[in-house]
């Protein structure tokens, strides 16, 4: 029997055992809370990402997702019954690869590969689909909406 929560009903027809069983799993995945920090500008951007993700001696290269005039980093807070995820984002644009950032001098540069221990580095990806970016857009717009003065009047 295929039933999660009464959600059976919603089950096409056609699909394999396996593929009815996934359909369900994702019918009854709860709503995804975003929290978000917002950015004025790419530099304090990446500063920001920096400063939440990286250790003293440890220079990782961080992912971010260029989608829909966005820049993102999609980090979870939490895989409890209720996941929360943190957005950091800003309207701008990077290009697309790998990005050389000199927190001292507040400059990011496109560079080839990652050379130099005491830059910071991030990886700019540009996804043609993601449903995570269009859910966290589509939540940081609705947010927006509410908090504009129009709307508080």
């Amino acid at each position: 029997s295929f039933s999660v929560g009464g959600y059976a009903r919603f089950v096409p027809s056609n699909l394999s055992d396996k593929a009815k069983k996934w359909f369900l799993v994702s019918l009854s995945m709860p709503k995804v809370h975003f929290e978000f920090v917002e950015f004025a500008s790419v530099t304090d951007f990446l500063i920001g990402i920096n400063a939440y993700f990286s250790a003293p001696g440890i220079r990782p290269f961080i992912p971010i997702d260029r989608y829909r005039g966005f820049l993102m980093h999609i980090a979870p807070l939490t895989s409890s019954d209720e996941p929360i995820v943190l957005v950091f984002l800003t309207n701008a644009t990077l290009p697309v690869g790998v990005i050389e950032f000199d927190a001292t001098t507040k400059q990011y540069t496109k560079v080839e590969s990652i050379s130099r221990p005491d830059k910071l580095y991030f990886v700019v990806v540009e996804p043609k689909f993601s449903t995570i970016a269009e859910e966290a857009i589509k939540s940081f717009e609705e947010l927006k909406k509410r908090q504009s003065p129009e709307a508080t009047s």
